[in-house]
C-alpha cells in the first residue's frame, strides 16, 4: 500500500507538499501498481484516477519556480537510438534544468545542440563525470552556459586528448558568474589544461583538485603543484576554498601556501609532512589562516596532538572540524577542541 499513500499524498495541493531537495532522472520513470489482485475491484478505477491527477500535481509543480531549480538532469546512459523521441520530447519541454550531470562520451550521444541553446541560460551547475570529452564539444556546451556558476569536470583521463593552444584565435569560453571548479579525481593534469580550466572563470572562489596527479611522477607533480601556488598568488584576494584531499602534498607545498596571504574559509587536505618543525609545513599554514571556519583532515596519518592544539589556539573561527580517521590523534588533543567556541555540533 506504500506506493498508493504516496499517490494520494501527492494529489494534495502544492502548497502542502514537501518537495524533495533535488531529483535525479536517469531517464526512466516507473509508477508501481499493486500486484495483489484481490485489492484491484475495490479501487481500479480510482486507482488510475489517482495516478491521473498524480502527474497532473507533478507537472504543475515542475512550472513552480522554486521546485525547478532542485531538478538535477542525470544523462547516466546513451539513449541516442533506442530512446531517441522521448528523450527529445523531454529535453524540449517546458522546464528548467539548473543543475545536468553527463555521463555519456560523447555530447550527441543524448542531446542534440539545441537543447544547451534553449536551456543553457537556465543551467547553473554542469558536471562531467565520465568519458572522454574533447575540447570543442566542451567549448561547444558551455558557451550557451553563460549563467553557470559551478563547473565540475571530475573523470580520470578526461583532459587526455586535449590539445591546449595557446595563440589568440583559439575558441575560447568565459563564465563571469562561474565561482567553484572542480577537476577531482583526474590523474594526469598539465599546467596548460589547469591554467586553461581557470581562464575561463575569472571570478573563481572555489577549487577542488582532489584525488588527483596520482599517476604524475614526483617532478612533474611538483611543477604542477608550484603553478597551482603561483595561480593562488596571483588570486589570493578570491579564492574562499580549496580541496586537496587525497591528492599527494608535501611539507614545502604547505609551507609555500602557508605563507601567500589567503583568506580561505574552506580547506581540504590530507596531511602526510612531519611536525617536528613549528616553523615549517602545516604550522604555517595554520597559524596563518586564523580566518579558516571549516577544515577537513579526514583520513591524515600525520594529524596529531599538536596539530589539533595549533589549530584550537590560532583557528578561533573554526565552525566544523573533520577529524575522522585520524588515528594517532589521542584523548588529550580531543580535548583541546572544546577551546573552539564557535564549532558547530551535529
Amino acid at each position: 500500500m506504500e506506493p498508493l499513500r504516496l499517490l494520494i499524498l501527492l494529489t494534495a495541493p502544492c502548497s502542502n507538499i514537501f518537495l524533495p531537495k533535488s531529483i535525479r532522472f536517469n531517464g526512466k520513470l516507473f509508477f508501481r501498481i499493486p500486484s495483489n489482485e484481490t485489492l484491484i475491484p475495490f479501487f481500479f478505477s480510482s486507482f488510475f484516477k489517482c495516478v491521473g491527477l498524480t502527474c497532473k500535481r507533478f507537472s504543475d509543480a515542475l512550472q513552480h519556480k522554486k521546485f525547478s531549480k532542485n531538478w538535477i538532469l542525470n544523462f547516466s546512459e546513451r539513449y541516442s537510438t533506442q530512446f531517441s523521441v522521448p528523450i527529445h520530447s523531454f529535453a524540449n519541454c517546458n522546464r528548467l534544468f539548473p543543475a545536468v550531470i553527463l555521463h555519456c562520451a560523447q555530447i550527441d550521444d543524448y542531446s542534440s545542440e539545441d537543447f544547451w541553446i534553449y536551456y543553457g541560460e537556465n543551467i547553473n551547475e554542469l558536471q562531467f563525470l565520465s568519458g572522454l570529452l574533447r575540447k570543442e564539444e566542451f567549448v561547444n556546451v558551455v558557451k550557451y552556459t553563460k549563467n553557470l556558476e559551478c563547473l565540475k569536470i571530475e573523470a580520470n583521463n578526461m583532459f587526455k586528448n586535449w590539445a591546449i593552444n595557446k595563440f589568440s584565435y583559439e575558441r575560447r569560453v568565459v563564465l563571469q558568474k562561474c565561482t567553484h571548479i572542480s577537476l577531482a579525481r583526474n590523474n594526469v593534469l598539465s599546467i596548460d589544461i589547469f591554467e586553461y580550466m581557470m581562464a575561463t572563470s575569472p571570478n573563481i572562489r572555489s577549487i577542488d583538485l582532489s584525488n588527483c596527479l596520482q599517476l604524475m611522477n614526483p617532478p612533474e607533480r611538483n611543477r604542477f603543484l608550484d603553478f597551482v601556488l603561483a595561480f593562488l598568488r596571483t588570486n589570493m584576494k578570491q579564492i574562499q576554498s580549496l580541496d586537496f584531499s587525497n591528492t599527494v602534498t608535501d611539507d614545502l607545498f604547505l609551507d609555500n601556501l602557508g605563507r601567500i596571504d589567503l583568506q580561505l574559509k574552506e580547506l581540504h587536505l590530507t596531511y602526510m609532512g612531519s611536525t617536528k618543525n613549528s616553523n615549517y609545513g602545516l604550522p604555517v599554514l595554520i597559524r596563518n589562516q586564523p580566518t579558516l571556519e571549516k577544515f577537513d583532515l579526514t583520513a591524515s596519518p600525520s594529524v596529531n596532538d599538536i596539530v589539533v592544539r595549533l589549530i584550537c589556539s590560532h583557528m578561533t573561527n573554526m565552525r566544523i572540524l573533520l577529524l575522522k580517521k585520524c588515528h594517532n590523534l589521542t584523548d588529550n588533543g580531543v580535548r583541546e577542541i572544546a577551546k573552539l567556541l564557535h564549532l558547530e555540533v551535529k
